[in-house]
């Protein structure tokens, strides 16, 4: 029960950055100076020319993954209790 506990905050704690990093692309699109941007992630490189076109793809694809991360988060924190209700003592 409480490994699913520690699950649930682990993917909401990993969630974020992805979170940040969408949020931040969708900031930078106005911003693009030229024919596009070379888009990083923890230090590694995701694409060296990322077209302005394709700025919002690869931001919803953050977001995307965010929201899975989020939602997976959500049923493990939920199964915990679920687990916890039938357990007889």
């Amino acid at each position: 029960m409480k490994k699913l506990l520690y699950l649930s905050i682990t993917l909401l704690a990993i969630s974020l950055p992805f979170i940040y990093k969408g949020i931040n692309l969708f900031r930078e699109i106005p911003m693009v100076d030229g024919d596009g941007i070379g888009l990083y992630f923890f230090g590694l490189e995701i694409n060296d020319t990322l077209l302005t076109e394709e700025i919002p793809v690869y931001a919803w694809g953050f977001l995307g993954v965010a929201i899975t991360l989020i939602v997976l988060s959500a049923m493990a924190y939920g199964l915990s209790f679920y687990i916890k209700g039938k357990k007889k003592y």
